[in-house]
């Protein structure tokens, strides 16, 4: 078995043939993996490891050809187009329902064909009606056929059953597919070895027209001394260089449209309501334009002339730079907007006119030497750090790559940086020589390194230009891309400035982009304002984001339904939510790249996979995100390649700081530092985190600020300083949200799951039990001048709930906090960073079992005098003794290091070495530390030995100060749990608690059998030990159970017991 996921990613998403060759069916172990993680890993990955990491994490599932298939053999579904949405069909004629039946069209033919092959009509508005398995099944046999199993391929004219013999050998014969798109239409066909189900009538269907009431605009003024200016160029970078220190003269916020005309610019003009427009060139005009004024120009320097003479008929000053210079011109032209002078681009001829017509006597020349000109004083700017100092060290810079003149596509996207700039007071660096995304790192560092931290870094370009940050990841071995590492500049770990990267699709849409955002307060229209939207069919997953911005004033979320799309002219919310499978071509169940809708300007953010990974198309008019962002939008969050779950932690920061009213660059620079936290907190358990840190980007200007209804109605969770002491507290309240079909769907669970959000608590996800869990942090921040290194809690919290530093626990996924973590500033300032776990509760049930109020932390400076903690102690006695290991040991012995940390929870000695003796398996779970391996080896701090004496756990015991054990000899009887082992013991069952053959042992069934209220009850749960790792709940706490290991040492050499022994034990304890 050779296919990896790599290969089944292309296979899924090329342009399918018309044939089903037998060499493209998916390979057996590829669906038990398409079941189990809808997203495909490499096929030699044994189903231990693939058991085991299923315990971490939940994917968001990125190939829409994964779902539902329930048939053991797949083969290529019908013709489709592209990456992996549709071309949106306007419509704005709607059907008026009539009588229909499915019908079974001939091979290859459409739905109209086939319907009138029965003396009947397609019905266009039942086209796009199935969705699941069920539907199609129930399509299928009112067609008079049987599915012999159902694939949600989600290509084109869906649905449609397989009905050629010859696909896979004659294996797909009879599979139903299903999945709409929104080109499903009665006259396409499904192609490839299908044929259509069709939904004809004997009637035709009536149509009739909708209109919608056109929205009304009333325009905002601009400043005083300002107007509402547009200026409109023909699609030249140069250009537009010259123009913006113009645009900003008169507009304050430049407005450039650079050789775009459609129904985006359009939209924009309609919003923006123009006073005047400058055309200036070949500039064509666009309609709705009231006052017009043609500036003639026929290159970029005769243009600048031209500019220069009509905005500023006297001036004193002038920028100028080299019209073969692109760099100079990039650096030159914010610096000109911001001093309010034009502009001048020299093209090697005789200035002097110009300069005495215009009374110039001062002027800068940026990137080389100037002519001398009589009465005029010359000075130069060299590099981009002169043009910095000069600029007076501004807080946001605009990173570039000149080079990308020449590059397709994505082509001088770096002239919208100057438009950036000056819309946020700031400056250009351009890269230089060829560039790596180490070579652009290392430029920007040593820029930093001279001349400060920024507050703002956007990088302005496609990813030749700046090439994003892509390795290989260590969770399965796939190509992982982000632009992260470019807003870590120093030494830790942490983000240090506001990061996003400006891209667009052309240079025409990027003008279109920037000129939204430099123009928002006037192009925002209060239809969206207080409104967002969600969409995707596992939206469901994103209800806890929800508090935050219903907190601030945002109504009830809109629903946006896969079919609202055709219906859609344009939609006015301020934030879209998105949840479910995806691809860089479209995001599942909502809009694709070929979708039209117009939107208000809004932030989107996709929780699916490989949404922003337009860097793999050739096309970036194919790419989802860059759709949007020429539509209407002004930001996207999302991921360049798969996604999994852990990134809604991202995600719900992200949501939660916007409502706080930061920008989107510093909520984003959040929502990555806490995941860093996860990283740090987690020793053990950070291949998760690490994915994800991997794996998420931000695009658009990170100092945009979204328009936020009002102020907080109720109090977020918080840290605050108070007395000395910093305080941590819980939300106010909390909303329990009940998980939607789909999501129960989606993992085949059968229960209820509930969900618990609030504002200011940001969620960590994890796979466990058949679903996805969430556990509510509040991730702290302080900064302080202070030379603090840590914190230490006055109360102890009720564990998991809290925080409790790294002496009472060592942090797992949904533990209580442990570390706090510095990140240094180049100011002296410092920040500490750090987890506080807020409520703990049942999914399953909604049932809430405690929650986080309140918890206090002391400063600890460098001054500051403290004495060892109990576990400190314990464990400093350990080494003193020769015990070598640390919490993780060898030779299935615990060791000193988990004596201290279980004797923390016991009440005397004798209990604490009770427990210590009843740590025989491998694998443990504790509260405090969570998992831990006891067959693991020390060599590296024992000398080469596996493990340290024996004994450890128990000195550790007697180290910690805990009340004697009694003098006097007593005899306890067994308990219920004992005796239920033993008899499993006199049954023949012969392994501990782990086992081997992926099946739960007898000792266990004692475990399960004893937290179950009646027998059915504990034999479910046998059922429900499947794979390898799982989390057992028993009457002593959780422990962890490996059902993959070997009994051999207890079996007679056999790797398990015999079977049922789990049921064994039920039957033992209830009879």
């Amino acid at each position: 078995m050779l296919g990896t996921w790599h290969a089944l990613h292309l296979w899924a998403f090329k342009t399918h043939q018309p044939t089903c060759p037998v060499d493209k069916c998916p390979i057996p172990c590829s669906n038990f993996l398409i079941r189990t993680l809808s997203l495909s890993i490499p096929c030699f990955v044994s189903l231990v490891v693939m058991n085991a990491f299923m315990k971490l994490m939940f994917f968001t599932a990125c190939l829409l050809f994964a779902k539902g298939v329930s048939s053991e053999d797949s083969c290529d579904a019908a013709a489709s187009s592209r990456v992996l949405l549709q071309k949106t069909v306007a419509k704005s004629e709607l059907a008026t329902a009539a009588a229909f039946n499915w019908k079974l069209a001939g091979p290859g033919e459409s739905c109209d064909v086939g319907c009138a092959s029965y003396g009947m009509f397609c019905h266009g508005s039942q086209i796009f009606s199935v969705d699941s398995a069920q539907q199609v099944i129930a399509a299928a046999q009112e067609a008079g056929l049987t599915c012999n199993g159902t694939a949600g391929w989600g290509y084109e004219n869906m649905p449609a059953i397989c009905s050629d013999a010859s696909c896979c050998g004659g294996n797909c014969v009879g599979i139903c597919a299903y999945g709409i798109q929104l080109t499903n239409s009665c006259g396409g066909n499904a192609g490839g070895s299908y044929s259509r189900l069709c939904p004809c009538g004997n009637e035709a269907e009536v149509t009739t027209t909708t209109t919608t009431a056109p929205t009304v605009i009333v325009a905002k003024s601009k400043p005083p001394g300002f107007e509402r200016s547009l200026f409109l160029l023909p699609a030249e970078p140069m250009l537009m260089l010259a123009t913006i220190p113009a645009a900003s003269k008169t507009g304050k916020e430049p407005a450039i449209l650079s050789g775009i005309s459609d129904a985006a610019a359009e939209d924009f003009v309609k919003s923006f309501q123009p006073e005047t427009t400058f055309m200036v060139g070949t500039a064509q005009s666009m309609p709705g334009l009231a006052n017009t004024v043609q500036l003639e120009a026929t290159s970029p320097c005769s243009a600048s002339l031209v500019l220069a003479k009509h905005f500023w008929p006297e001036t004193s000053k002038a920028v100028v730079a080299k019209c073969d210079n692109y760099a100079a011109a990039l650096m030159a032209a914010p610096l000109a907007a911001q001093q309010s002078v034009p502009l001048i681009l020299d093209d090697g001829s005789d200035l002097t006119s110009i300069f005495t017509e215009l009374k110039i006597t001062d002027v800068t020349y940026v990137g080389s030497d100037g002519w001398s000109f009589g009465g005029v004083t010359v000075s130069t700017l060299h590099t981009a750090g002169d043009v910095f100092n000069a600029l007076g060290k501004p807080e946001y810079l605009a990173v570039v790559n000149p080079a990308d003149q020449s590059m397709s596509p994505f082509q001088s996207l770096s002239a919208l940086a100057p438009m950036l700039a000056t819309l946020r007071n700031g400056a250009v660096l351009p890269l230089e020589g060829d560039i790596s995304a180490a070579a652009a790192k290392d430029q920007i560092q040593r820029h930093v390194a001279a001349h400060g931290m920024p507050k703002f870094l956007a990088l302005v370009g496609g990813p030749q230009a700046i090439p994003l940050h892509c390795e290989t990841g260590t969770l399965f071995f796939e190509e992982k891309c982000r632009d992260a590492p470019y807003g870590d500049l120093d030494e830790d770990m942490f983000m240090d400035v506001a990061l996003g990267r400006v891209v667009a699709r052309d240079l025409s849409s990027g003008s279109l982009l920037v000129s939204r955002i430099a123009n928002y307060e006037y192009v925002r229209d209060p239809e969206s304002e207080g409104k967002y939207a969600m969409g995707g069919k596992l939206k469901s997953s994103a209800d806890t984001w929800r508090p935050a911005l219903e907190n601030v004033g945002f109504a009830a979320p809109e629903i946006v339904e896969y079919l609202d799309i055709l219906k859609l002219k344009k939609l006015h919310v301020s934030a879209f939510l998105h949840l479910d499978h995806a691809g860089a071509g479209g995001m599942g169940h909502s809009f694709s790249y070929a979708s039209e809708v117009l939107f208000s300007p809004s932030i989107f953010s996709s929780g699916g996979c490989s949404t922003a990974g337009f860097d793999k198309l050739s096309d970036p008019k194919d790419s989802v995100v860059l759709t949007l962002l020429h539509y209407g939008a002004v930001g996207f969050l999302g991921g360049p390649r798969n996604a999994i779950t852990g990134s809604g932690l991202v995600h719900s920061t992200f949501w939660n700081q916007i409502a706080l009213k930061k920008t989107m660059g510093e909520a984003f620079k959040d929502g990555w530092n806490n995941i860093a936290v996860n990283f740090q907190d987690q020793p053990g358990e950070e291949v998760i985190a690490k994915y994800v840190m991997m794996n998420i980007a931000l695009f658009g200007d990170p100092a945009f600020q979204l328009f936020i209804p009002g102020t907080p109605r109720e109090t977020p969770a918080e840290v605050k300083l108070e007395n000395g002491l910093l305080v941590a507290s819980g939300p106010e309240r909390w909303t329990k949200y009940k998980a939607d079909q789909s999501l129960a769907d989606e993992w085949s669970w059968h229960g209820n799951l509930y969900y618990f959000g609030a504002p200011g608590a940001s969620s960590q996800k994890w796979y466990g039990h058949g679903h996805d869990n969430e556990y509510p942090y509040l991730y702290a921040r302080f900064t302080t001048t202070q030379d603090v290194v840590s914190l230490k809690a006055v109360e102890n919290i009720t564990l998991p709930l809290g925080w409790t530093g790294p002496e009472r626990g060592r942090g797992y996924i949904g533990a209580a906090g442990t570390g706090v973590y510095v990140d240094k500033h180049p100011d002296g300032s410092r920040t500490l960073l750090w987890r506080v776990r807020l409520l703990d509760y049942d999914c399953e049930t909604g049932e809430v079992k405690d929650t986080f109020v309140k918890q206090s932390y002391e400063i600890i400076t460098t001054t500051t005098v403290t004495t060892m903690s109990p576990v400190g102690s314990c464990k400093a006695s350990c080494s003193a003794a020769g015990f070598c290991c640390g919490t993780n040991s060898g030779c299935a012995l615990p060791s000193c290091h988990q004596g201290c940390e279980v004797g923390l929870y016991e009440e005397s000695v004798w209990s604490c070495i009770e427990k210590c003796q009843t740590m025989t398996e491998c694998f443990q779970w504790n509260v405090a530390w969570g998992h831990s391996n006891l067959c693991t080896s020390c060599a590296d701090t024992c000398d080469g030995e596996h493990c340290e004496p024996a004994g450890g756990c128990e000195h550790a015991c007697h180290s910690l100060g805990l009340p004697a054990p009694p003098t006097t000899t007593t005899t306890t009887p067994p308990g219920p749990l004992q005796i239920c082992k033993m008899k499993c013991a006199d049954d023949g069952f012969c392994c501990g608690s782990d086992s081997g053959c992926e099946r739960p042992s007898c000792q266990i069934g004692c475990e399960l059998a004893l937290v179950s209220a009646t027998k059915d009850a504990c034999l479910e749960s046998c059922k429900g030990m499947t794979g390898c790792f799982n989390e057992v709940h028993g009457p002593s706490g959780s422990s962890w159970a490996n059902q993959c290991t070997s009994c051999s040492s207890t079996c007679n050499g056999n790797h398990c017991e015999p079977e049922k022994g789990c049921e064994q034990a039920c039957s033992n304890v209830f009879g």
